[in-house]
């Protein structure tokens, strides 16, 4: 074997160790319970959850693991989401490791994967989402590069089934702009760079063709079509997280982050290269290191993942322009980037929420530019004008091992501070939840309290594949009690007050019986608060957490049908109704 094939090993075992350390602790109400009860109810009751079918390819791998051992648990769509990232890993090596040092590529590569300050969820959309575009990356950068047609049908075919991993995954269209940078950049002909965007365009068409035949075969295609014009009303919407003008703000918000700690960094670099450069003493020198390593420690810790971006846009946009590189490297660097701007696009949180899956080849380029450009002169084009410059190598070096160092050691700190959603110190989250999917989970005394409660009860009044009306941020009560959801989403939280209102009509008309009604009356979203009595009032201001018209939708539905709670404690109600199952 290779040095370079044992480097590959060393940390593909120590990821896999590391993520496998990490897997045990942390229990979440929300995005877990909410992917979970996707895959638990895809081929069982698949009407259900509805509106989550706009993660349909996640659906269908998740729902095929759960298929293969029902009784897994959180713990098996872990080790799912650990298979993942880890194919994410070696296909993001694979891209760079022609252009990158081993080494460097595979650090790079481990600050990814570490990025989030929580460690990781069950496998969901995102870590598919990732697999998928690097997959298409790959395939477009091997079709350019070996001048293959067929390899670029099928980045388009990958790059089309993509989207029903994630409908913005859409955005991910614009990978084919590879294509004419290539031919810009004298690697493909005119003709061929012609014929190379049809076998795309052919590639996308067959995509779309295929994934219409699968839910055409599985019956899926009404569910699907109901699914996206959920998506879509939401979108109309100015008081939902997934609204046009929100989803605008939230872009020019961390972009403006962004561009500021760009400015930043760049001060940085250049103040410490020049601060290098001159004949200074030891102790000066030992000062500006000092120096470094606090600004860095400023930018990284309170910077998180703009931080992150403002690195890696630095870096692939180095390498696009720099026409020292080889080509085939530039289009690598504008693939990175293109991933890194658009993939983020349509989340509900922008880069902050979704950002960590489109860093995967931008940050380890960041860190080749760090580690390189400083070693030798880069001469870069500029409005067609040559520019070269010369950087005082040790000092970009060194500050590149800065970086390294301080990150790794923030995002130890604080994953083995927090799971997600879930916080507290690892090592004291000892109790666990007694339930059967939640096997070798453990979370702290309070959150394990809490829900051994609501559960205790819960099974007392409904049994696998019931109806369950659970509001509205407490979608893992559906997974663990393997109940269906009632308004065809397990998290009502999503619906803004019409989109809510919606289906609650369109099942009180299509479900025969009404359904037992769980209803917290405490905060799961971040950290859980402390219960409060006024949960319903809907008097309350609207806030990210609370709307006023979906809470007044939810009370008249209480009042309408006569519901009574038949067993309550400080943090949740349990309802019933004469016609309730």
């Amino acid at each position: 074997m290779t040095k370079q094939g044992k480097e590959l090993w060393f940390f593909i075992i120590l990821i896999i160790v590391l993520q496998v350390l990490i897997s045990f602790q942390g229990f979440d109400f929300c995005d877990e319970g909410f992917s979970l009860t996707f895959y638990q109810q895809f081929f069982n009751a698949p009407e259900s959850v509805e509106y989550v079918f706009v993660y349909w390819l996640s659906g269908l791998v998740g729902g095929l693991w759960y298929e293969i051992n029902p009784n897994g648990g959180i713990l098996w769509f872990r080790i799912l989401a650990i298979l993942v990232n880890t194919s994410s890993f070696i296909l993001g090596y694979k891209i760079l490791k022609n252009f990158i040092n081993t080494r460097l590529a595979l650090v790079g590569l481990t600050m990814v994967l570490f990025a989030n300050d929580f460690g990781f969820l069950v496998f969901y959309h995102n870590h598919l989402t990732t697999l998928l575009v690097l997959l298409s990356i790959y395939l477009l950068y091997r079709g350019i590069l070996k001048k293959h047609k067929r390899i670029i049908f099928a980045a388009g075919f990958v790059v089309s089934v993509n989207y029903v991993t994630r409908i913005p995954n859409l955005t991910m269209t614009i990978l084919v702009l590879a294509i004419p940078f290539a031919f810009i950049l004298k690697m493909l002909s005119k003709s061929l760079s012609l014929k190379m965007v049809l076998q795309f365009v052919i590639g996308l068409l067959c995509g779309i063709g295929s994934i219409v035949l699968l839910l055409f075969a599985f019956g899926q295609l009404d569910i699907m079509e109901s699914a996206i014009q959920s998506l879509f009303s939401l979108g109309r919407t100015s008081d939902s997280a997934h609204g046009i003008l929100f989803l605008i703000k939230i872009t020019l918000g961390n972009y403006k982050k962004v561009v500021v700690i760009i400015a930043l960094l760049l001060l940085l670099f250049g103040l410490i290269s020049y601060l290098k450069s001159l004949k200074i003493s030891k102790l000066l020198s030992l000062l500006i290191d000092g120096f470094s390593i606090l600004c860095l420690c400023i930018l990284i810790y309170f910077g998180k993942i703009h931080f992150v971006y403002a690195f890696g846009i630095i870096g692939v946009l180095s390498v696009i322009i720099n026409k020292n590189e080889e080509a085939i490297f530039r289009i690598i660097a504008l693939l990175g980037l293109l991933m890194l701007v658009c993939l983020p696009l349509g989340s509900g949180g922008g880069m902050v929420s979704s950002g960590t899956m489109c860093i995967w080849l931008a940050l380890p380029v960041g860190l080749h530019v760090m580690f390189n450009y400083g070693l030798t002169s880069a001469s870069f084009v500029v409005l067609e004008k040559p520019i070269s410059i010369n950087l005082y190598s040790r000092a970009l070096v060194k500050l590149g091992r800065f970086i390294v160092v301080i990150f790794l050691a923030i995002k130890a700190y604080n994953i083995s501070q927090r799971a997600y959603f879930d916080h507290g110190a690892r090592w004291q989250k000892k109790a666990i939840v007694n339930h059967r999917l939640a096997t070798n989970i453990y979370t702290t005394e309070q959150r394990s309290s809490i829900t051994n409660d609501v559960l205790e009860q819960l099974k007392l009044y409904v049994k696998p594949d019931d109806y369950l009306f659970a509001y509205d941020k407490i979608p893992m009560l559906h997974f663990l009690t393997e109940t269906k959801p009632y308004l065809y989403n397990p998290w009502p939280w999503i619906f803004n007050g019409e989109l809510f209102e919606q289906k609650l009509n369109k099942a009180e008309t299509t479900i025969e019986k009404l359904p037992i009604i769980v209803q917290q009356k405490f905060e799961t979203i971040y950290q859980l608060s402390e219960p409060f009595n006024d949960y319903l009032d809907e008097e309350r201001e609207d806030s990210e957490r609370f709307n006023a018209s979906r809470t007044k939708a939810f009370n008249t539905f209480l009042e309408k049908h006569n519901y009574q709670i038949v067993w309550n404690n400080a943090y949740f109600n349990i309802y019933k109704s004469e016609k309730s199952e």
